[in-house]
């Protein structure tokens, strides 16, 4: 019986030590993966609600092990974000200067929603662990410096504008050539203006031998943004009158007016990597 069990403990130590010389052989692998899950800029808005949106990641990754279990990893990422928000009502009122004087832009948007869908390209630096088995247990942590590559948003709603004319102590309404009237299923269509993004990402999960060469790795990741990724004038009205021509408005997106603090990104789900070793 003794005996039986020595030999047991032995073929227990051989195998553990062929499959650590089986994962230190290569040193070098490559894998390509891509995530799905909740994918969003986070922020809060004043007097609105915002709502997360879904979208992912994907992407190719080097990694150099320093031995069985370390390893350093980098490589290229797309990832996608959308988000959308809305607001019952919005007011606003900033002093302008038009062909007749010096006078106070009224604003009133009403069932105003927008959307905004942002995407990155990032470099990931990070550390991966995992276990000796065959069937291992990983984990991966470490930053990502993202670029903005297509930003843009669209809002609409109903605005309601008049002016107010201080030396007259007279409000106009029901002057569109000046400006002034009810506009319905109005708002912007435009690029949006994005900074550098810098996020601590983590991701754990379990990592399938398939071949000698090849493995699946399966598991769950967050991806958190550090700043506030907006780029210029972050107190901008939702819609601008225009001087020149009154009757055409600048719209801006929400997020850059002083209804929005901080916008920063927000990233989680699952995530698929097939790994060449």
């Amino acid at each position: 019986m003794k005996k039986h069990i020595i030999i047991l403990i032995l073929c227990i130590i051989s195998i553990n030590i062929l499959f650590a010389q089986r994962r230190s052989v290569s040193k070098h692998n490559v894998s390509f993966y891509g995530g799905f899950g909740l994918s969003t800029l986070q922020y809060q808005v004043e007097g609105g609600n915002q709502k997360f949106g879904i979208g992912g990641n994907a992407g190719i990754s080097y990694t150099h092990m320093l031995s069985s279990q370390w390893g350093i990893n980098t490589g290229v990422e797309a990832s996608f974000l959308n988000t959308q928000c809305n607001m019952n009502t919005l007011i606003s009122e900033r002093l302008e200067n038009g062909s007749e004087g010096e006078f106070v832009f009224k604003a009133t948007h009403t069932d105003y929603n927008e959307t905004q869908k942002v995407s990155y390209l990032s470099i990931p630096v990070s550390v991966l662990y995992k276990t000796q088995v065959p069937t291992a247990f990983y984990g991966i942590a470490g930053a990502k410096l993202g670029f903005p590559i297509n930003c843009k948003y669209k809002g609409s709603g109903n605005l309601t504008t008049s002016g107010f004319f201080e030396f007259e102590n007279q409000e106009y309404k029901n002057m569109p050539e000046h400006g002034f009237g009810v506009y319905n299923n109005v708002g912007g269509d435009a690029k949006l203006e994005m900074n550098i993004n810098l996020s601590i990402s983590v991701e754990g999960g379990v990592e399938w031998e398939l071949s000698n060469k090849w493995s699946l790795r399966t598991g769950i990741y967050l991806d958190y943004g550090l700043m506030d990724i907006r780029n210029g004038n972050k107190n901008k009205q939702l819609v601008e009158y225009q001087g020149s021509s009154p009757s055409e408005f600048a719209y801006n997106s929400l997020i850059y007016t002083d209804r929005v603090k901080k916008v920063n990104t927000l990233g989680t789900g699952i995530k698929i990597n097939i790994v060449r070793k």
